[in-house]
């Protein structure tokens, strides 16, 4: 069982964050963690071939995301 919780943040304006901004930052620290890649490989038999596009496919995200943060840099 995956556990992962999100606390509403207090905005100075508002009182309480945008129900939202909490969902977006909730969607991102899924994607962070790969929750939802594994659970979709437990959910069904993967071939070798498709394990291998799929570390494929990680390697070129993540090769554009440090091309990303290198021009944020300079």
């Amino acid at each position: 069982m995956i556990n992962i919780s999100i606390k509403l943040n207090k905005n100075e304006h508002y009182g309480r964050e945008n129900i939202d901004s909490a969902l977006k930052r909730l969607k991102n620290k899924i994607d962070q963690e790969e929750i939802m890649e594994t659970v979709r490989k437990k959910r069904s038999f993967e071939t070798p071939k498709q394990i291998k596009i799929r570390k494929l496919k990680r390697m070129h995200k993540i090769l554009k995301q440090n091309k990303k943060s290198n021009k944020k840099h300079q």
